[in-house]
């Protein structure tokens, strides 16, 4: 799921060659962030493509900061 998060978060912004390895920690941070709000007994497959699209911009958020 964090590889999702981080090719969907290289396609909606031009992230540079050189922050791809910033943005992988950022995507694996975002993950495990929005785990830990999920409702107990939800997985993240259970939001479909919403939960990569969540952690993609909270990654690139945490990019731009």
């Amino acid at each position: 799921m964090v590889r999702q998060m981080a090719e969907l978060a290289r396609s909606l912004s031009r992230v540079e060659e050189q922050e791809f390895g910033v943005l992988d920690g950022l995507c694996e941070a975002a993950c495990r962030q929005l785990q830990e709000r999920l409702r107990k007994g939800v997985k993240p497959e259970d939001c479909g493509q919403c939960f990569v699209l969540a952690g993609a911009w909270l990654a690139l958020a945490g990019l731009e900061v």
